[in-house]
């Protein structure tokens, strides 16, 4: 038997929009760090497929979720599909790390505008607490994720909540983090 530690290979299901810059690449590295990818790219994204997306995020070790320009579709009155993907997430206490993209511009996207409002407010509301990261571009998002990746077994804890990234403020609740507070390297990103 070698003394080697087996790596755990860990289910990353990746919530962001296929026109995010630079996401193929993303999913290209998660895969070669080996770990396993969960993108919409096996499955698309239509209001069809919610019980198969629940399924997925259940079935998942964690999720990322990136919030750029686009902020995609509504699958209700109130959430895009990035918003339900980390609110199911996280109701299933499934560790949720997300980016946002500095600046976002909604410009290209004219047709979107209620999507983009109703996501504004909701990561302003997950920003009260401190838990995302923000990114420039593609290149910023791309490096921040494969640390987190390659730092993956030592943030992820079986009973884990949200995960905290190097720029978030510590926080007094420790509920947000289950058991996992004090085991985290807040200075590894």
């Amino acid at each position: 038997m070698s003394s080697e530690s087996h790596r755990k290979t860990f289910r990353i299901f990746l919530s962001s929009t296929k026109s995010l810059p630079g996401r193929d690449d993303i999913i290209k590295d998660i895969s070669f760090s080996g770990m396993l990818p969960v993108c919409m790219e096996a499955f698309g994204h239509d209001r069809d497929k919610i019980a198969y997306i629940k399924k997925k995020i259940e079935n998942s070790d964690v999720v990322v979720s990136v919030f750029a320009d686009d902020p995609g579709v509504m699958v209700d009155d109130n959430n895009t599909f990035l918003m339900f993907e980390y609110k199911y997430a996280e109701e299933c206490g499934i560790p949720v790390v997300v980016f946002v993209k500095r600046n976002r511009n909604s410009d290209q996207f004219p047709l979107r505008s209620q999507e983009f409002h109703n996501q504004e407010q909701f990561i302003k509301e997950i920003g009260r607490d401190g838990l995302y990261d923000n990114f420039v571009d593609s290149g910023e998002l791309r490096k921040k994720i494969n640390s987190y990746v390659e730092n993956i077994e030592n943030i992820v804890d079986e009973e884990a909540g949200l995960i905290i990234c190097k720029t978030y403020k510590k926080l007094e609740k420790d509920y947000y983090l289950g058991k996992t507070t004090h085991q985290l390297n807040r200075e590894t990103f």
